[in-house]
């Protein structure tokens, strides 16, 4: 992750603008699947980071058991959060309800990277604009 000086981060992006890119993102992915289908636009390590920085935006819980469900078994979907955290993306904490289940949330690390993602994606479109 490259930040300081020269590196085009700033944090004047508001956090409703990255969750709005975030979600635009997320709608070209689903259509991408839905037109080149899941082999050629197959990236579930994208797909589910996203889905969890949106999440995180809007203050709600994703159980590892539904993270990408559209695209992921329930088997599969466990293995891919098994793999997030290992590569340290992810951490998983027990649900405040029910004891059986839980909760994935981007490390502090992945989050504060996408922010800058977002955020880049936020000046890029006002450049254009």
């Amino acid at each position: 992750m490259v930040t300081g000086p020269g590196c085009g981060c700033r944090s004047d992006v508001e956090q409703s603008n990255r969750a709005e890119i975030c979600q635009i993102v997320m709608r070209m992915r689903y259509t991408a699947t839905k037109l080149l289908g899941n082999v050629l636009s197959s990236d579930p390590y994208w797909d589910a980071i996203l889905d969890l920085y949106l999440a995180g935006s809007e203050e709600r819980s994703v159980y590892q058991s539904a993270i990408c469900i559209r695209e992921l078994s329930q088997p599969s979907a466990h293995r891919l959060a098994s793999r997030l955290e290992k590569m340290g993306a992810v951490i998983r904490t027990p649900d405040a309800f029910d004891c059986r289940r839980r909760n994935l949330v981007l490390t502090e690390e992945v989050r504060q990277a996408i922010d800058e993602v977002m955020d880049l994606m936020v000046r890029n479109i006002r450049y254009q604009v």
